[in-house]
């Protein structure tokens, strides 16, 4: 029975060490865009060159001067990386460090069977997204709501406060994941968005315009209830990109299996809270598009994940595959 065992526990490890180089490959093989969508990719490329050759923080897309709505974290990331990597090559550089850690998190909520399920789930979804191949902020936003929660599963809460602090730095609409951060997590997150907001009031982080900004006016307006300029306002739209009913980011029955097997975890309070949050901004947004709900996806694929290991368990094979044991002496039966 032990042999059994063992050789099962190797055969998992290696299906979900494969499902992760299947991923990868997946994610790091798509067309890359340049110059896509503008200004926002161009941007970014040029907020990240200034950065690294210690130019300031401005951008001139075609003469004009563009409006600092973009956060200083992405470019920063992009900067850091340009010694080894341009824009593009960061970005998707940016996009194998999330599915690992989607990987990971997986790993740890589910075993490797959780683990495999999960970066497949996202293979099959994101990298045919139009703008998975674009410098776009997007899934480094994930991927910066993915870590706190694997940090959280390892007991690191104070990591998993600064982690989700640089949220803001990336995506600002991602602040709502302090929401569901344990008691002991919530100073370091709370330092580091105010980090954000000190140097944003001391360097500007860029022009100072009326037509893009970081004011609330321009990010959240009750028109985005009503309609965003869609055929479908967001009120009715963003739900149903959620539950996997529009768009094409994740599944009902991924919906399903994560809803039940997130409830059965310790760290359900941040899945559920960031999930409800990112979706609760989204609702009044001044624009339309599903990449906004990427950590969204992100977590459904990791606790749907979990939930076909709960469900195989049930089977008698958990994430770490286990002998039938003799009642009352907890020795394996011969």
């Amino acid at each position: 029975m032990g042999d059994d065992v063992r050789m099962a526990e190797r055969l998992l490890r290696w299906l979900a060490f494969v499902a992760l180089a299947v991923s990868l490959a997946a994610f790091l093989s798509v067309d890359r865009v340049e110059g896509w969508p503008n200004p926002d990719a161009p941007s970014y490329v040029q907020l990240a060159d200034r950065l690294a050759g210690a130019d300031g923080y401005s951008v001139d897309i075609e003469g004009e001067p563009e409006g600092s709505r973009y956060p200083p974290g992405f470019p920063m990331l992009l900067a850091l990386l340009s010694p080894v990597a341009d824009a593009s090559t960061a970005t998707l550089l940016l996009a194998g460090v999330f599915v690992v850690v989607v990987w990971a998190s997986a790993w740890k909520a589910g075993g490797p069977v959780a683990a495999a399920v999960a970066v497949l789930m996202l293979a099959l979804y994101l990298p045919r997204h139009p703008f998975s191949g674009a410098v776009m902020a997007d899934v480094t936003g994930a991927l910066f709501v993915v870590l706190p929660l694997l940090s959280l599963q390892h007991g690191r809460h104070r990591l998993a406060g600064v982690l989700a602090g640089f949220c803001a730095w990336v995506k600002l609409l991602n602040v709502v994941v302090g929401g569901g951060l344990p008691r002991r997590s919530v100073p370091p997150f709370l330092a580091v968005v105010a980090g954000l907001v000190a140097t944003k009031v001391l360097w500007g982080w860029g022009y100072r315009g009326t037509d893009a900004s970081w004011a609330l006016s321009h990010l959240w307006s009750t028109d985005g209830l009503v309609s965003s300029g869609q055929t479908f306002p967001n009120v009715i739209v963003y739900p149903l990109m959620v539950l996997g009913l529009h768009a094409s980011i994740t599944a009902p029955l991924a919906v399903l299996l994560a809803g039940w097997a997130v409830w059965r975890r310790p760290e359900r309070r941040f899945a559920l809270v960031t999930s409800a949050g990112v979706l609760a901004v989204c609702l009044p947004y001044f624009f339309q598009a599903d990449r906004f709900l990427f950590p969204i996806a992100a977590l459904i694929a990791i606790y749907a994940g979990a939930g076909v290991a709960d469900l195989i368990g049930r089977r008698s094979l958990t994430h770490v595959v286990r002998p039938e044991l003799e009642p009352g002496t907890g020795l394996p039966v011969q």
